[in-house]
C-alpha cells in the first residue's frame, strides 16, 4: 500500500516544461530598409489585345502548362483580356486551332494577331 501511494504522488507531479527566453535585442524590423520603388505585390495583372481569323477557343497558359485564361475569340473582331499571373511568370503562351506561340512579358499591353493558318488536330 505505501508502495502504491509513493508511485501514485509520483505520478501527479507535473513536469514543468522551462522555454528559453529569446535573447531581448532591438527590433529587426526597425533595422529594415525598403526601397521606395520595391514591389510588394507577388502578383501580376496581364493585359493582352488578341486577334483571331476565324471565331475559336484561346487558351492562354504559363510555361508549367496550368490554363491562366480560356476565351472564345470573335473572328475579326480584336479583344482585349486580362489576368493574372505569379509576378515570377516571364513568359505565356497562347493556343489557338492547333497553333502555340510564345510571349514574353514586357510589362506594357501584349498584342498578338492569329493568321487564318490552322493545323489539323488528331483526337
Amino acid at each position: 500500500m505505501i508502495v502504491s501511494l509513493a508511485a501514485l504522488s509520483f505520478s501527479c507531479q507535473k513536469d514543468e516544461d522551462v522555454l528559453p527566453t529569446a535573447p531581448k535585442s532591438t527590433n529587426l524590423m526597425d533595422n529594415l530598409k525598403v526601397p521606395e520603388n520595391f514591389q510588394w505585390r507577388t502578383d501580376q495583372v496581364v493585359k493582352m489585345r488578341l486577334g483571331v481569323q476565324f471565331t475559336g477557343l484561346v487558351e492562354i497558359k504559363r510555361m508549367d502548362g496550368s490554363v491562366a485564361l480560356r476565351v472564345n475569340v470573335q473572328g475579326n473582331q480584336p479583344m482585349n483580356v486580362q489576368f493574372g499571373l505569379p509576378a515570377h511568370e516571364k513568359t505565356v503562351k497562347v493556343e489557338y486551332r492547333g497553333q502555340s506561340v510564345e510571349l514574353p512579358l514586357s510589362g506594357g499591353v501584349l498584342n498578338y494577331s492569329f493568321s487564318g493558318k490552322t493545323q489539323a488536330i488528331a483526337g
